[in-house]
């Protein structure tokens, strides 16, 4: 299912469409919408019908528009974004990284992670977080090793297939990482890395 933010009713939106505090109230504990984050819904035949990776695009919707301008998403939430596969790893916070050292939290809905960041930060339907390389690294040290495997190798997958640029070339293989490897796929040893140059 194609991701669409504005199936999200938030509600200053409910009001304007004439909805009182009340009947919202009211919706919500009848189970008829789905509280997504504070002052946003879903309807619940819709929220039944969603994917656990759906469910978080939607957390990530409601919540990041209350966190600070410096941070991005990372970890669980820009893979979601991303696309990339998630096998057994929680999704309900959404995960932030501040550019900063210290002050990382979690709360209800969020977890932030306190980590420099750098240039390592694009923007991806509005919303800006990790590059993909980042994402699977801070998985990586994040995760059980099976499930940061799963995401690793999923991330790889997906790059080699990202067009380039003019002619509709592939990106290809890190060259370093071709240069470390002999014909086998073994690592070459250092010196000989230096031979070679």
């Amino acid at each position: 299912m194609e991701h669409d933010p504005g199936a999200m009713l938030r509600r200053q939106e409910a009001l304007g469409r004439g909805y009182s505090d009340d009947e919202i109230r009211r919706l919500y504990t009848r189970g008829e919408w789905r509280r997504i984050g504070r002052g946003a819904y879903l309807s619940a035949s819709m929220y039944s019908a969603l994917s656990e990776e759906e469910r978080h695009r939607f957390l990530i919707d409601s919540t990041v528009r209350a966190v600070s301008d410096d941070a991005v998403l990372s970890h669980q939430s820009a893979a979601v974004v991303y696309g990339l596969p998630l096998w057994k790893t929680p999704l309900d916070r959404v995960h932030l990284t501040r550019n900063r050292r210290g002050g990382g939290r979690i709360k209800r809905r969020i977890t932030v992670h306190c980590a420099p960041i750098g240039e390592h930060v694009t923007v991806v339907d509005g919303h800006s977080l990790t590059l993909p390389a980042r994402t699977v690294i801070d998985l990586a040290r994040t995760l059980p090793f099976e499930q940061a495997v799963v995401v690793g190798d999923a991330a790889v997958r997906k790059i080699r297939r990202q067009p380039r640029g003019p002619g509709g070339r592939t990106r290809p293989r890190c060259a370093s990482s071709r240069r470390r490897c002999g014909t086998e796929g073994r690592p070459v040893p250092e010196r000989a890395q230096r031979k070679r140059r």
